[in-house]
């Protein structure tokens, strides 16, 4: 079965109250910050498959896709409005979730299931984790992802951290793997990109539905209770969260996670820390308890 979607409907018959109500509902989620869309009916008048992939276009830029009529459309919610009191509604179509007469509050009952709905959406995207293991490091001695932790690299320390959390591990970059992780997926890093960017990039084209929690390999103090706080910060609206430590310059942008609609932002910087101050990314600060969490190793004495 094709699966709906990701479109709320507002249908009705001419006259029943849709274009009144789409505008109340566009001035709440706007101001709320999320970006919304109304599909008109002369869209939706077109054949399925342009349909199709406006809406999916529209997807990846905003939060909120709302559209005007499309009673035979397979949305992932609709309304009807009555006309009038006494009118006939169209229960007969399985995918309409509530039937509103004129005297309803429209407003807080559809504003209520539009809410539940993007908190639904929120929580249903794939999650997936993915570990930065280019780079040789020099002042190490050896690449990062190898340094041991106890018995453990800290490549596997991480994975191990993370996989409780987030069963989707993906290994990012062209380092050498440990024999344990022999398993595990790994993307090359994107062509003709510098830095992080090509493996947060490569990730981000691999799985374009997906939101993406990235981690650099110098991160042997990841607790899954920095893993759980950035996860807790997840909403509709929400593109990014870049956490910034306490009297730090700049945002942590690799230990962070990039919901799927951030792709578009970051095909378009040089540095994912650039995202910061965007519309939809925050920049928490993590509690003093798991900040260390944070805590990059860049020489053998910050090991110490």
């Amino acid at each position: 079965m094709t699966p709906p979607l990701p479109v709320f409907g507002v249908c009705g018959s001419s006259g029943s109250g849709k274009s009144t109500l789409l505008e109340a509902l566009v001035r709440r989620f706007t101001a709320l910050g999320l970006k919304v869309v109304v599909i008109q009916h002369d869209v939706l008048d077109a054949e399925s498959s342009p349909l199709e992939a406006l809406v999916m276009q529209l997807n990846f830029e905003y939060d909120l896709i709302f559209a005007e009529g499309g009673k035979s459309a397979n949305f992932a919610r609709k309304v009807w409005l009555l006309r009038e009191a006494g009118e006939q509604s169209p229960f007969e179509d399985p995918g309409i979730q509530q039937v509103l007469a004129p005297e309803e509050d429209r407003i807080g009952v559809v504003g209520a299931m539009v809410e539940e709905w993007l908190q639904e959406r929120t929580q249903a995207t794939p999650l997936f984790a993915g570990i930065l293991i280019g780079g040789a490091s020099h002042r190490m001695g050896q690449p990062k992802h190898l340094l041991r932790v106890g018995n453990t690299t800290w490549l596997e320390h991480i994975v191990t951290t993370l996989r409780p959390i987030i069963p989707q591990v993906v290994l990012l970059g062209a380092g050498e793997i440990p024999p344990g992780l022999r398993e595990t997926p790994v993307l090359p890093d994107a062509p003709g990109i510098e830095g992080p960017m090509a493996g947060l990039l490569a990730a981000m084209r691999w799985r374009p539905d997906a939101a993406w929690l990235f981690v650099a390999c110098d991160l042997p103090r990841i607790s899954p209770e920095a893993v759980e706080w950035l996860l807790s910060h997840r909403a509709p609206g929400v593109r990014a969260i870049l956490p910034r430590l306490h009297d730090a310059p700049s945002v942590e942008p690799l230990f962070a996670l990039y919901e799927f609609r951030t792709r578009g932002l970051l095909e378009n910087v040089r540095a994912p820390s650039e995202v910061a101050g965007l519309p939809g990314v925050i920049t928490p600060q993590p509690p003093p308890d798991i900040a260390g969490a944070w805590a990059n190793m860049n020489t053998p004495l910050d090991v110490k």
